[in-house]
């Protein structure tokens, strides 16, 4: 903790988790108070009242992102606060461009998880639905029964979600300890 390095290191770390910390605490509190009747990605109004905390902005930001990603936007919103808060903190980050990219590669299978169990009924967000499409056409030219069987698709429910576990749990720094006697 509080490895900031020489003073310019210092002052380049405590800005970028400054921004990073703000940037992700403004998505969150965009997607949480998000209305569905705001002007936003796909629908622009000139006049109006805006419910959104933030006003326009935040309306924008909250549908695009919903509209990407779906519920999976409060996932990528916290990893920008978490990464803001390590940073400001003097926490050393490895690997930070392929934990960005694990985390969009996760969406996939998060959103998997909740299509598949209807969880929580909401828009899977425009990745899942494209990637989806993508499979099913490419494995529909090839005429594979077994992937419309039971077994497989709970094998692929328990796969999405072995590996969203693990994406994240390497994404947000958590390890496990053994216990020692």
């Amino acid at each position: 903790m509080f490895k900031y390095g020489g003073f310019k290191l210092f002052l380049t770390k405590t800005l970028f988790g400054s921004i990073l910390l703000a940037f992700g605490g403004f998505i969150i509190i965009s997607i949480i108070t998000h209305n569905p009747n705001d002007p936003g990605f796909g629908k622009l109004q000139a006049f109006g009242i805006t419910a959104n905390y933030f006003g326009r902005l935040g309306a924008f930001v909250s549908s695009f992102l919903l509209f990407l990603f779906g519920i999976y936007s409060y996932v990528i919103s916290l990893f920008f606060f978490f990464l803001g808060g390590l940073l400001l903190f003097g926490f050393i980050i490895k690997k930070i461009i392929l934990k960005f990219f694990l985390i969009l590669i996760s969406s996939v299978l998060f959103n998997h998880i909740f299509a598949k169990t209807y969880f929580y009924e909401v828009d899977e967000g425009f990745i899942y639905n494209a990637f989806t499409n993508i499979t099913k056409s490419f494995f529909k030219k090839y005429d594979l029964l077994f992937i419309e069987s039971y077994f497989f698709n709970l094998f692929l429910d328990f796969a999405a979600f072995l590996f969203l576990i693990i994406f994240l749990f390497y994404i947000f720094s958590i390890k496990f300890r053994y216990l020692k006697k």
